[in-house]
């Protein structure tokens, strides 16, 4: 497939033409939303593969995004027999970026998002689903391994706040049940998760 032309569409509806070769790679555009740059091979299953994966990933924070989420809450938990889900929450976002700028709002997602990313167990994805949201979904879930997910998570968040120019922590709160309940798991998580920032929150005021 070296020398041949493709069309690739962004998020944004813009089309563009490109050409491959053996040396060169899809051009950056964030801007419009084209997709990062990577080496194309010639091998059409390496393209294809590639590409399905920069489809399923957030580029920003390199987790899962809503797309494969989603796919995951339709096609692949409703089978597990058991799923652990840690829903987690960015705090001070809006601060942040009001005081500081967007890019230390960004430095705080891409922060949080990576100590989930770096302390994940075996049968676990992150993904995420909001702005300032990630979820974390584990099959064959334990309290005690979720639990342990959290302290590592939060452990990882606070090593980076001492060397970090703004201060980063994050609400959490999970959830177990049966794969056939995935939708309502996730409900009680998020429910947990807000609970525990008003805890927080109060924790602050005092």
């Amino acid at each position: 497939y070296l020398g041949k032309d493709f069309k690739v569409v962004s998020s944004k509806g813009h089309i563009r033409d490109l050409a491959t070769s053996g040396k060169g790679g899809l051009g950056i555009d964030v801007e419009n939303g084209f997709i990062p740059t990577y080496k194309v091979s010639a091998d059409k299953k390496d393209i294809v593969k590639e590409l399905k994966k920069l489809s399923e990933m957030d580029s920003m924070t390199q987790l899962y995004n809503r797309n494969k989420y989603n796919q995951m809450l339709v096609n692949v938990y409703p089978k597990a027999d058991r799923i652990g889900v840690i829903f987690w929450d960015v705090n001070g976002l809006k601060k942040i970026n009001d005081n500081m700028g967007h890019e230390y709002g960004d430095f705080a997602i891409s922060a949080i998002a990576g100590a989930v990313l770096e302390n994940l167990a075996e049968n676990t994805r992150a993904y995420r689903v909001g702005g300032d949201e990630f979820v974390v979904i584990m099959e064959k879930a334990e309290e005690a391994d979720l639990r342990e997910m959290i302290r590592r998570t939060n452990d990882s968040i606070n090593r980076k706040n001492k060397a970090s120019k703004v201060f980063i922590s994050a609400a959490f709160g999970f959830a177990i049940g049966s794969g056939k309940e995935i939708e309502k798991v996730i409900t009680d998580a998020d429910a947990n998760m807000y609970a525990e920032k008003q805890r927080q929150k109060a924790e602050r005021a005092e």
